[in-house]
């Protein structure tokens, strides 16, 4: 009896931890790609920004958020 308890307790532990321990669905993902992907064409239509560095960087940062989520 002991032991049948024992096993039902692991099962319920292990089929009720998310499978998906990052907590990100694709639909997060895709979102937060396109979100990178706004960044990066608003900042090709604007030639003044086009030519720092930090906003070339905000932009990769957005995609690297991305990759490390969902490499």
């Amino acid at each position: 009896m002991h032991i049948n308890f024992l096993v039902l307790l692991f099962f319920l532990i292990t089929l009720s931890s998310p499978v998906n321990s990052k907590g990100d669905s694709a639909s997060e993902l895709n979102r937060r790609f396109l979100e990178a992907e706004e960044c990066a064409a608003a900042l090709r239509q604007n030639p003044h920004a086009m030519k720092y560095r930090d906003k070339w960087e905000q932009c990769i940062e957005k995609y690297q958020g991305v990759y490390r989520k969902n490499p």
